[in-house]
C-alpha cells in the first residue's frame, strides 16, 4: 500500500510533526472518499488545536472531528519561512477566519504501544486498510533501519507508516525533508516500537457555499455596448469595460438591473480617465450599494471572499491577472477547491485562479438598507459552556463527562490541565477554593 501521491510536507524548523502526520492521513483518506487531491492547512489545524498549541495526535483529531481543517491554498504553509513570532502570526492569520472545512467522521486508536506480537498483528491488519499514524523515537539510529523493540524512548516523533515491505519492514513518511541521512520515506525493522498508532476511518468534505449566483452573464464584447465610450472617457466598453459590465452583472443578482451602456452614458461614474467611481456608481441604484474597497493577496482576501459567498445579501467583484481585469465571484466547490467567476471577457463562468493566477483586490457591495431582504440561514446554536465546580468528599476529579479521573492536589494545577479543552469554562480561583487531596469537580449546565 502506498500513499497514492498524497503530498510529502517537510515541517522544516516547525515543532508540527503530528499535525503534518495527521494531515497526511487525513488526505489520504479524502482521497479515497473521492475529495480529490487535497492538500489540508497545517497552519489552521495546528493553531486551532488546544490553544494553539498543537497538542497529542489524539487532541488534533478530536478537533478535525467538531472543527475541522480548511485548505492550504487559504493559509499556506512554508517550512523555509521560520520566524521567531510565528504562533502569534500563525493565530492572527487564521483566528475567526475559516472557508469551509473538512473533517474527520470518524478514527481509531488501535492501542497504546505496539509492545507485543498480538499487538502488531492488530496493527498490521489496519495497515492493509489505511495509512497509521504513529509516535516513535527519532534518535540518530533511527535512519540506520531501525531500532530492537525495547529500546529507551528519548526523542519522540510523530510519523505515517504507509505499507509493509516483503521482508517484514515497515515504509514510513516522515515530515523531515530529504538531506544526509534523512529520507522523505523511511524504512523501519519490522520490530520496531511503535507509540499509539492511529487509523482515520472517513472524512467529510463541507457541502458547496452555492451551485451559483442568479444573474445575467453578460460580455464586454457584445456588439451591442462594445464600442460604448466609458463616461467622457475614449475608452471603449469592449477593451476597457470589465469593470462596468461586472457592475451590471450583480446589480441583476439584487433585483436592481441597470444595462452596461446605461452605467457608461453616466460621466459621473468614471473620471475622466474612464475609471469607475464606486460611491457615485453606487448612488445610481436603489436595491444595492457599495460596501469597500480592499486590496491583499489571494490568501489574504479569500476568506472574506467565500463570507460574502455564504451570505444571499452581499457580492463581490475581484480584481485579478495583477490588478489588469475584474470578475464577480459566482460559486465554489471545496470538492475540488476551485473558485469560480462570471468573466465579463466572454460572459463565461471560469476558475478564477486557474485562468488568470491570483486575485490582487475586491470590491464588495451589499442588499441596501430597506430593500427586500433574503433572510441568512440562522446561525447553528452554540451549547452554553460547561461549569467546573467544587464537590466534596470525593477521592477524585473528573473532566465533565466523566470519563477520566485524575488526583491533583493544586487547584492551580488543575486550572492548567482544563483551561484549553473545549466547550469548558473554568470559574476563576476567587471563586472557587484551592483545591485539596480528595476533594472532587464535577460539570454541571450553568
Amino acid at each position: 500500500m502506498y500513499m497514492h501521491d498524497v503530498k510529502h510536507q517537510d515541517q522544516g524548523s516547525y515543532p508540527v510533526c503530528q499535525t503534518v502526520s495527521v494531515l497526511k492521513a487525513m488526505e489520504w483518506q479524502a482521497k479515497q472518499n473521492g475529495y480529490g487531491d487535497l492538500v489540508l492547512s497545517v497552519k489552521y489545524s495546528f493553531i486551532n488545536t488546544r490553544d494553539g498549541g498543537g497538542g497529542s495526535t489524539n487532541d488534533i483529531l478530536e478537533q478535525l472531528k467538531a472543527h475541522g481543517v480548511t485548505l492550504d491554498s487559504l493559509y499556506p504553509f512554508n517550512p523555509n519561512e521560520y520566524s521567531d513570532n510565528w504562533r502569534a502570526e500563525w493565530k492572527q492569520e487564521t483566528e475567526g477566519r475559516s472557508g469551509e472545512r473538512y473533517k474527520v467522521s470518524s478514527y481509531k486508536v488501535i492501542t497504546s504501544k505496539v509492545d507485543s506480537q498480538e499487538k502488531r498483528e492488530r496493527l498490521d491488519k489496519e495497515l492493509a486498510l489505511r495509512p497509521v499514524i504513529v509516535t516513535v523515537n527519532a534518535d540518530d539510529d533511527w535512519f540506520r533501519g531501525g531500532l530492537p523493540s525495547g529500546k529507551k524512548w528519548t526523542r519522540l516523533h510523530a510519523v505515517v507508516i504507509i505499507g509493509k515491505l516483503p521482508n517484514g519492514n515497515y515504509l514510513v513518511m516522515n515530515s523531515w525533508r530529504a538531506s544526509g541521512n534523512r529520507q522523505e520515506v523511511v524504512e523501519l525493522h519490522k520490530d520496531y516500537p511503535f507509540a499509539f498508532p492511529t487509523v482515520i476511518e472517513g472524512v467529510i468534505a463541507p457541502e458547496p457555499i452555492n451551485e451559483e449566483r442568479n444573474m445575467k452573464l453578460l460580455s464586454q464584447l457584445d456588439p451591442q455596448w462594445s464600442s460604448v465610450k466609458l463616461g467622457a472617457s475614449n475608452l471603449t466598453m469592449g477593451r476597457w469595460g470589465c469593470t462596468t459590465v461586472c457592475l451590471s452583472m450583480i446589480s441583476s443578482y439584487f433585483d436592481d438591473y441597470i444595462s452596461p451602456p446605461a452605467l457608461a452614458s453616466d460621466a459621473h461614474n468614471y473620471t475622466h480617465d474612464g475609471l469607475v467611481i464606486w460611491n457615485n456608481v453606487s448612488s445610481k441604484f436603489s436595491k444595492m450599494e457599495f460596501v469597500g474597497r480592499v486590496r491583499g493577496t489571494t490568501q489574504s482576501l479569500m476568506p472574506r471572499i467565500l463570507d460574502s459567498l455564504k451570505n444571499p445579501n452581499e457580492a463581490v467583484l475581484l480584481q485579478v491577472d495583477n490588478g489588469a481585469h475584474w470578475v464577480v465571484a459566482y460559486s465554489t466547490k471545496f470538492l475540488t477547491g476551485r473558485l469560480t467567476v462570471a468573466d465579463p471577457l466572454g460572459g463565461k463562468i471560469v476558475d478564477v485562479l486557474a485562468t488568470y493566477g491570483n486575485i490582487t483586490g475586491a470590491a464588495y457591495f451589499q442588499r441596501r438598507f430597506g430593500a427586500p431582504v433574503i433572510p441568512t440561514p440562522p446561525p447553528v446554536p452554540v451549547k452554553p459552556k460547561k461549569r467546573l465546580i467544587k464537590a466534596e468528599n470525593s477521592p477524585h476529579i473528573y473532566f465533565y463527562n466523566g470519563v477520566k479521573k485524575f488526583r491533583i492536589p493544586d487547584w492551580y494545577t488543575f486550572v492548567e490541565l482544563f483551561s484549553t479543552m473545549d466547550g469548558v469554562e473554568i470559574l476563576p480561583p476567587e471563586v472557587v477554593d484551592p483545591i485539596k487531596e480528595g476533594q472532587q469537580f464535577v460539570s454541571v449546565e450553568p
